[in-house]
C-alpha cells in the first residue's frame, strides 16, 4: 500500500496521532498567514 501511495505522488510519514495533529495546527498557522496577507475572503 505505501508503494502505490508513493507512486501517486504522496509521502507516507511515520508518527503518531499527537505528532500528526501537530502538523496540521502547524499547517494552519502557515496558511492563515498566507490567506491573511493575500486578502483572501470567505464567500
Amino acid at each position: 500500500m505505501k508503494a502505490r501511495i508513493e507512486e501517486a505522488t504522496f509521502s507516507v510519514m511515520d508518527g503518531t496521532p499527537e505528532e500528526f495533529g501537530e502538523l496540521v495546527r502547524q499547517s494552519l498557522d502557515v496558511y492563515a498567514k498566507v490567506v491573511h496577507a493575500a486578502g483572501v475572503k470567505g464567500e
